[in-house]
């Protein structure tokens, strides 16, 4: 179809010319992002089915003359025209796929779209970290007993504070009581670091953390996915868990310090009190997590430990 695909695509789709004003709307939409240095493929689907008369495909050559986009036109992070009739049905399949948000032009106005697809969005990410399928059936559990006292940290809100020689900030969450938006922080040396997130969601990378990503990147702030994963298996009980807040579906609470150069965890569930500790070495090309668990009632346990991690392959 004419590019590559490195960017994100608008794709708008279009049969009406009386809906032309679609398209300039996503004209300036398109120069608006690229003041902002926000690279994206405007994708124009033209789905007029009289292939004789072509009004839909003068009018959108009209519209980006006028627009003085006709620079843009087929150059990596610009403008595609595409024609459906003159591509196959596996092309459009993977064009609708591909594509990071749809626009049809008859469905009016854009604002009114957007509202729509965020609607479906948020209800979407309702039932996120609770398919009890992804942890093995795992029935909800009560808080399980660990208590910290943060009322005594400096600034203290409903989530934090730093601690009293000012080194360390802590957190607190559980299903209740969730922090507004994600908090990150990064621990690098000059060659290698990572991103930690309260949900131990982010990334790691190689040199360069926007082009040598070795673990993918959702840059979600609401959901928070993580591309590295610790889960626990109690091998007897088949009971699973893991040590990211938002994809467990038991209650439990998460203690989170951040420090200069580390971030730590601590929780209580299934009986075993998890103390995580994550940094990378001053010199070393490594991402260290150091995780100690301590069984809390007299049983023998045993359990499987998995490190998931979600990879970035590139091309060479």
């Amino acid at each position: 179809m004419g590019f590559l695909g490195d960017f994100p695509i608008l794709l708008v789709k279009i049969q009406d010319v009386n809906d032309m004003h679609i398209i300039y709307d996503v004209l300036k939409a398109h120069e608006f992002f690229r003041t902002k240095n926000i690279k994206v493929d405007l994708v124009i689907l033209n789905l007029e089915t009289n292939a004789d008369e072509q009004y839909v495909k003068i009018e959108i050559e009209n519209a980006i003359l006028n627009e003085q986009r006709v620079y843009l036109k087929n150059v990596n992070g610009g403008i595609y025209l595409i024609n459906e009739a003159e591509i196959s049905k596996e092309d459009i399949d993977l064009l609708n796929f591909r594509s990071n948000l749809k626009i049809n032009a008859s469905l009016g106005k854009i604002e009114t779209q957007l509202k729509d697809i965020e609607v479906d969005y948020i209800k979407s990410l309702s039932s996120i970290g609770m398919e009890k399928k992804v942890l093995n059936n795992m029935e909800e559990e009560k808080l399980e007993g660990i208590y910290e006292d943060l009322s005594s940290l400096k600034y203290y809100n409903e989530y934090g504070g730093f601690s009293t020689d000012g080194l360390e900030y802590h957190i607190k969450i559980n299903k209740n009581n969730k922090i507004p938006t994600v908090w990150s922080m990064i621990l690098a040396n000059e060659n290698f670091g990572t991103l930690v997130t309260q949900n131990l969601g982010g990334f790691t990378w190689s040199e360069n953390s926007r082009l040598n990503r070795l673990t993918a990147w959702a840059n979600a702030p609401i959901t928070d996915i993580p591309s590295e994963i610790i889960y626990l298996k109690d091998i007897e009980t088949g009971k699973s868990w893991s040590l990211s807040e938002n994809i467990n579906s038991q209650n439990q609470d998460y203690y989170l310090t951040y420090g200069f150069g580390y971030v730590k965890l601590k929780t209580l569930s299934n009986n075993l009190l998890q103390e995580l500790e994550i940094f990378v070495p001053r010199k070393d090309s490594a991402k260290v997590n150091m995780l100690k668990i301590k069984n809390t009632i007299g049983n023998k346990r045993k359990i499987k430990l998995v490190y998931y991690i979600k990879p970035v392959l590139r091309r060479r």
